[in-house]
């Protein structure tokens, strides 16, 4: 009976499963991307295709130019992550993805590239990058593929390390004139805090910790924002769009904690994260990267 059981099972070969693998940073996914409509057009659809005589004929790409002249941006099955380190440790922290380094000895403020990562749930893992290697926090997070993420290490109210998942997915359509724009807290547990422009205007209010305020459509420009504490009356009213502020005057009341400037170009995402405290060798500061 064993032998019959196993000349039926020849018939039947079995594959073993497949480990999901991180796509090296080196891999070049241009050469596997399919060209897609830019997201200036929001009502273009595919290209017509008809089939005559076994042979796919498509419209000439001067018929589906998008309206802002700008390049198709890539297909890809992969999404692609970065890590802020933002925790006020005194010592370096490494990065893993699935048990395989991705990042060593990153400290305080510093930012990595984008790298592909494969669809899927993979697990991430923070420890120290001294010979102790102890593990600080190990979790596991979904990475959906076409998407951008950004994962911050921040200090856990509990005390320790948590880590932070946010999407990078920036404003849709908007004008070739305008980029996008956002702010999202890091700093400390606890904290809240309004931003606010040079004549008064609030540009995005109440953005507590770990959190990160929705995108906005920015004209193209330069522009000094202000933090300050969270205001406790509700509701501020919000700028729906951020525009070029040229009244004088300055911002006088509440005392600002930090000011910065940034420089939007037309067409891209930004996020600025506030990091540090004013308790430690970090100090409260703003970092502007683009998404």
């Amino acid at each position: 009976m064993a032998e019959n059981f196993a000349f039926i099972a020849s018939f039947f070969p079995t594959k073993p499963a497949e480990a999901m693998e991180i796509v090296p940073p080196e891999t070049n996914m241009a050469s596997e991307a399919e060209p897609e409509l830019s997201s200036c057009i929001a009502d273009n659809r595919e290209s017509d295709r008809s089939i005559s005589n076994n042979l796919i004929t498509q419209a000439p790409a001067a018929s589906v130019q998008p309206a802002c002249n700008r390049p198709f941006p890539p297909i890809s099955q992969a999404s692609r992550a970065r890590f802020l380190n933002a925790a006020a440790l005194p010592f370096s922290v490494d990065v893993l993805i699935d048990g395989r380094l991705f990042w060593q000895n990153t400290s305080f403020g510093k930012i990595s590239d984008y790298i592909p990562v494969t669809d899927g749930f993979h697990t991430i893992t923070l420890r120290r990058s001294d010979r102790m290697r102890a593990v600080l926090y190990q979790n596991q997070f979904p990475f959906r593929g076409g998407q951008k993420f950004t994962f911050t290490a921040v200090d856990s109210p509990s005390g320790g390390v948590n880590l932070i998942q946010l999407a990078d997915t920036g404003c849709t359509c908007q004008s070739c004139r305008f980029g996008c724009y956002r702010v999202a807290n890091m700093s400390f547990p606890g904290s809240s805090f309004d931003i606010r422009m040079a004549n008064g205007d609030t540009a995005f209010s109440g953005i507590g910790f770990t959190q990160a305020s929705p995108y906005k459509q920015t004209a193209a420009g330069s522009y000094r924002f202000f933090v300050t504490e969270a205001a406790s009356l509700r509701p501020i009213r919000e700028m729906p769009v951020i525009l070029q502020a040229f009244l004088s005057g300055s911002l006088m009341t509440p005392r600002p904690l930090l000011s910065y400037s940034v420089n939007v170009q037309a067409g891209k995402n930004y996020t600025t994260y506030l990091v540090g405290n004013t308790w430690t060798s970090f100090p409260f500061q703003a970092l502007t990267v683009e998404d």
